[in-house]
């Protein structure tokens, strides 16, 4: 499943499964997450998923998410964040189709090496992605390795702090 978690208070704008192919990898029904946010500095929009596993299902995913009811919604203008377990690379179509559409990739925008998520006990493949909107500043990003992070999941988290103009998220 997908989840947000926030200090503040949260209104969901939708929940709702994405499109699935019929291939091998196929198996599994994937979902997207959208939430408004009431932060200090005023709406901020954040959306998660997790995205399925056939390279075809991931490209109709994605579109899906990019398109009219998600991303390209008039209700997602302003700041917005995009994250999630794509499970694609940091150089891969998806990725680069998000950063076409206007998003920064958050360790990118940080100037640091993209660290691997994937899997947690040997992490050799970034698979979890944050993007921002333009008016959201990228402080810091990190990955935690910590005993706790490696047995919590087969992906480790990332930590991104942003801020908007007028507050700390």
């Amino acid at each position: 499943g997908d989840a947000i978690l926030c200090r503040w208070p949260m209104h969901l704008r939708k929940a709702a499964h994405l499109p699935t192919v019929r291939a091998w990898l196929a198996f599994e029904m994937r979902g997207a997450l959208w939430v408004s946010v009431d932060s200090p500095a005023g709406p901020l929009q954040v959306i998660n998923t997790h995205l399925g596993l056939s390279g075809a299902e991931r490209l109709a995913q994605i579109n899906a998410i990019m398109g009219p009811d998600w991303l390209g919604h008039p209700a997602c203008g302003g700041p917005a964040i995009f994250c999630g377990d794509l499970n694609a690379l940091a150089r891969s179509a998806i990725v680069r189709s998000v950063v076409a559409a206007g998003y920064r990739h958050a360790a990118m925008s940080d100037g640091q090496k993209i660290e691997g998520t994937f899997p947690s006990v040997r992490p050799l493949l970034t698979l979890d992605h944050v993007f921002a909107s333009a008016d959201v500043e990228v402080k810091k990003v990190s990955v935690p390795r910590t005993l706790l992070t490696r047995v919590a999941s087969d992906h480790l988290p990332v930590i991104v702090d942003m801020t908007l103009t007028a507050g700390h998220i």
